[in-house]
């Protein structure tokens, strides 16, 4: 076909090539041909109005006299790429108008090489004026960061708020108790019975602090190998010792594969935390359930981490109960630290917010499916161990 004839000189932007789009003035597109030298040499009504520059003000000059200094790098590295013959794609550019304001505009070239070539060796440019939407993504990312930052200030009121009351008991305890040792002189029981609620209170503000030591750890937990299924079986027979009658503890662990590396005492720990809530939610009777299978990443994980593919083997790990259930405002509250559903009943409130910072350490992710009346699921997904670490040294017993 025929290449359309465009006479700049005149200053009329006509199509470039044969079937390309036309680069006319009643095109409500910006329409802009770009020589291989940066120089302006055509560009539609729709580009003058956006920017307000006549034809003589635009054609002949270097692109770069229109685009603001901190966009000029961006801009040259694509004419480069035009000079090897690739092709211009989603090029997102500030450019500043005649009066002095800044448009942002998003361009592709919708010309072939083969064409281009013909052309004349020019880049010829299609876009559109992005700046209201530039202008709303920038608002809503501050939006989102103030957002954050709220979110951030009350995860740190709350904790503050959570540790002030929790030592602020056990001062409580010891104080009154060492007044009472103080006042006279108590029988032998009195005065053993005063120092055990000491040694309590100081086991309480110990056990509180290993959990605020355990919620503050940063960085990936130590890697040796752990066999999943065997934590899980001590979990279980330990909390069928304490948890009475009434609670029926089964197990489902049917995963072909169950070894992870990590910590065996965090997820441990862990899991035992899942169960003491499972149990407490349950009250005197009900069932507590754990169960694993294999899931892969893709599946399983909100966010994939960049290095790890959608079949990367993860240990689905599911401990679930028959008690009350939760509604969806204490779902989203329920891995803050120090919040909890059970009221005043001497219990931390960081036992969920310790299972999230564990899951986390080790490559993974936690969710809870629950609705009142309807029990609540905690699921935990685990990279499986991968076959090149199989020289990992075992997890004590």
């Amino acid at each position: 076909m025929e290449t359309a004839q465009t006479s700049v000189a005149e200053g009329v932007p006509l199509c470039l090539s044969a079937g390309a789009p036309p680069c006319v003035d009643g095109c409500p597109a910006i329409h802009l041909v770009i020589g291989l030298d940066g120089t302006v040499r055509a560009a539609n009504r729709a580009l003058e109005e956006l920017l307000g520059y006549g034809q003589s003000e635009l054609l002949g000059r270097h692109v770069l006299e229109f685009v603001v200094p901190q966009d000029s790098g961006k801009v040259l590295e694509e004419l480069e790429r035009g000079t090897a013959g690739q092709y211009v794609r989603d090029l997102e550019v500030d450019v500043l108008a005649k009066d002095g304001s800044v448009r942002t505009l998003l361009l592709a070239e919708h010309r072939s090489a083969a064409e281009r070539k013909s052309a004349g060796e020019a880049i010829a440019l299609t876009g559109v004026d992005i700046s209201e939407r530039r202008r709303l993504r920038q608002v809503l990312g501050e939006a989102e960061r103030r957002m954050e930052e709220f979110q951030r200030l009350r995860w740190l009121g709350r904790l503050a708020e959570g540790i002030a009351r929790q030592f602020g008991d056990v001062l409580t305890i010891i104080s009154g108790n060492a007044e009472l040792l103080q006042a006279g002189r108590p029988g032998r029981r009195e005065r053993d019975a005063a120092v055990g609620e000491i040694l309590r209170a100081a086991g309480s503000a110990a056990a509180l602090v290993r959990r605020l030591l355990a919620l503050g750890r940063t960085g990936p937990a130590p890697q040796r190998a752990v066999d999943v299924h065997r934590l899980i079986g001590d979990v279980a027979e330990h909390v069928k010792g304490d948890a009475g009658r009434g609670i029926e503890v089964t197990c489902a662990a049917e995963a072909a594969a169950c070894t992870v590396a990590g910590d065996a005492e965090q997820l441990r720990e862990c899991l035992l935390e899942l169960a003491r809530n499972a149990c407490q939610a349950m009250g005197h009777d009900g069932r507590l359930s754990f169960a694993t299978e294999v899931a892969s990443a893709g599946d399983c994980l909100f966010h994939l981490p960049p290095d790890v593919g959608l079949d990367r083997p993860y240990l689905h790990v599911t401990v679930g109960d028959t008690g009350a259930g939760m509604d969806a405002p204490s779902r989203q509250q329920a891995f803050e630290p120090f919040f909890t559903t059970d009221g005043d009943n001497g219990h931390s409130g960081l036992g969920l917010a310790c299972v999230y910072a564990c899951v986390q350490a080790h490559g993974g992710d936690v969710r809870i499916a629950s609705r009142p009346g309807h029990g609540t699921q905690v699921h935990l997904y685990l990279p499986l161990m991968d076959a090149r670490l199989g020289a990992l040294p075992a997890a004590q017993a």
